[in-house]
């Protein structure tokens, strides 16, 4: 099935469990077609099926609750209950059972496209899929040996204080942040369903005033997915919480032995080791959570080129911290990585060129798609 006919499959599907805000629908495929990392980011569902095709013994590798649409930039900041700063995957709208390579060969192919057609990475293809690999085998190595009360989250304070600088340095201006928030489109108050107020403003401490609600645009995968932002001041500023929809991930349609009514974002981050954001809940197909000036996804484009290999480093340690939230699987992915690593030392770079590869394919059929479509339109 081509990428046009497959997206447009997956949109029908997607129907079934919400409403589309069609204007994000068009924005989402207009990104696509823009440059091959946005295509990357916004079509997971795609890459199951080349998975599928062109990784069929990686296939077969032990399963986790994974992340599933895992990329390079699908990393981020947040508080924890102590206030401090933590970082870490940032969004788990696609979370699955998936064989743990999955997350590894995507998030080393999302680094690869990002390496090639973006300036956001600037690093040899091969050493970025190298310490990538280097941080999850030391991390998972570290559980199965020592037990998993020695893996740490990884907060941004004194352990850390390298991928701190990196953070703080992209925390937003909390004037120009507000400004930009208040800038999405207004909504009025009958246009926020009674149950995303009830939840949302559950969330806020008390008392708020100025409580404002906004249709927010952001993300690429979740683009045309309904989202609500409210607004409010408390205690001399400005505080916010984004409700957003959430469906079974695109893992379940495109395969028949999963159920296809679980969403598994909250059990993921119970899961993992990991420093919870005591604002993020999940509220039956709803994600609530916080929106701040320090809380937000890690760009890679004002990455410093020095840190590089640090971060793709960190990366692949994360990933194995949400992979140990399935301990049973932990010995079992120790042992085939190994015999992995026995038969093709570069293992993780080849299967990572090759579905960057047929990932820039598609993103050349569907560029040409959406150009003929723009031109009919006018």
């Amino acid at each position: 099935m081509s990428i046009v006919n497959m997206t447009a499959a997956y949109e029908t599907w997607l129907r079934q469990y919400m409403p589309i805000v069609e204007e994000d629908l068009k924005l989402k495929h207009d990104e696509m077609a823009k440059e091959p990392f946005s295509f990357f980011r916004a079509t997971f569902y795609r890459w199951i099926q080349l998975w599928q095709r062109h990784c069929s013994e990686l296939n077969l590798a032990p399963q986790v609750l994974g992340v599933g649409d895992l990329h390079v930039e699908n990393f981020g900041t947040w508080r924890d209950s102590e206030g401090r700063l933590v970082w870490g995957v940032n969004d788990f709208d696609e979370a699955a059972n998936v064989p743990y390579t999955m997350d590894l060969v995507r998030l080393a192919a999302s680094a690869i496209v990002a390496i090639q057609y973006t300036e956001s990475l600037t690093t040899f293809k091969e050493r970025a899929c190298e310490n990538i690999l280097r941080g999850y085998t030391e991390t998972i190595g570290t559980a199965l040996t020592n037990g998993i009360s020695s893996i740490e989250p990884i907060v941004l304070a004194e352990e850390n204080p390298w991928l701190l600088g990196i953070a703080m340095a992209q925390i937003k201006d909390p004037e120009e942040f507000w400004k930009k928030l208040l800038s999405e489109t207004e909504l009025n108050d009958e246009e926020v369903p009674d149950s995303i107020k009830q939840v949302v403003i559950g969330t806020f401490p008390q008392p708020v005033t100025m409580l404002k609600w906004r249709r927010r645009q952001a993300g690429l995968g979740s683009l045309g997915r309904p989202r609500y932002t409210a607004i409010a001041h408390w205690t001399g500023g400005n505080i916010s919480r984004e409700a957003k929809r959430i469906c079974p991930s695109a893992m379940n349609w495109d395969s028949s032995t999963h159920n296809v009514s679980t969403i598994h974002y909250h059990e993921i981050i119970d899961r993992a080791i990991r420093c919870v954001d005591p604002q993020l809940r999940q509220s039956d197909d709803w994600i609530i959570r916080r929106l701040a000036p320090d809380c937000l996804r890690i760009r890679l484009v004002s990455m410093p080129a020095d840190h590089e290999y640090g971060f793709l480093y960190a990366m692949g340690r994360e990933v194995a911290n949400v992979h140990i939230g399935t301990p049973e699987s932990i010995s079992a992915i120790v042992k085939h990585l190994n015999q992995l690593q026995d038969e093709n030392l570069d293992w993780l770079y080849r299967s990572a060129m090759t579905m960057a590869a047929k990932t820039i394919d598609d993103f050349e059929d569907w560029k040409a798609h959406h150009a003929t479509v723009e031109a009919r339109a006018k």
